[in-house]
């Protein structure tokens, strides 16, 4: 594991005087030299490797990074991302936080598990973020983000809106005019009426 043949070493390990550490396997030793070591912590990135929606195959691959923008429709509200860590060769090793700005307030830590997913969200813009544990036990600075947009339904469309106020508007003036004429024209009836009486009245 982590690049030793775990499985068939042999204990212990011996220091030379050469400054080589040599360790003894089945029918065979290796050895390494300790200024080789890598000393420089590295801060592991995450790839995105996978986009489902409603639990089916949408984008997978690489080039899923390669996105900064994602459009839904207001149908497509259930998802979920898939993604590794190229820096970890051990899935077991990883660990990895992830959260969702715009619905979630923290960050969820996900463990080894390399997936999230996300079910019924509203219309709205949203901005998916992940990131792994490097290996001395600090979260990475490396970040992998996205910015996902669900497209709100056209009855909730601004421009739709308009149109249906100013439908109303129409609807409440018409209704507000023709009530009108009728009051009018029944003034005028119940005027002619009354001259008739009159004209009755003095014959």
């Amino acid at each position: 594991k982590n690049g030793l043949p775990a499985k068939t070493l042999m204990s212990p390990m011996q220091m030379g005087t050469d400054g080589n550490i040599y360790h003894g396997a089945v029918e065979k030793f290796f050895y390494f030299n300790t200024d080789s070591l890598l000393t420089k912590k590295t801060e592991p990135e995450v790839w995105l490797t996978g986009l489902k929606i409603f639990d089916k195959d949408s984008l997978q691959g690489l080039e899923l990074n390669t996105i900064e923008k994602l459009k839904l429709n207001y149908t497509q509200h259930s998802f979920s991302f898939s993604f590794t860590s190229p820096n970890i060769f051990y899935a077991d090793d990883a660990a990895y936080t992830y959260m969702l700005e715009g619905e979630d307030k923290n960050w969820k830590i996900a463990g080894n598990r390399n997936y999230a997913t996300y079910t019924n969200l509203q219309p709205g813009t949203y901005n998916f973020k992940v990131k792994a544990k490097s290996q001395d036990g600090e979260w990475s600075k490396n970040i992998r983000s996205i910015q996902i947009i669900i497209a709100a339904p056209f009855w909730q469309r601004w421009w739709f809106i308009l149109l249906y106020v100013l439908f109303v508007l129409a609807a409440v003036y018409f209704f507000i005019k023709r009530r009108e004429k009728i009051i009018k024209r029944r003034e005028a009836e119940k005027t002619e009426i009354e001259k008739l009486k009159a004209v009755n009245y003095q014959y």
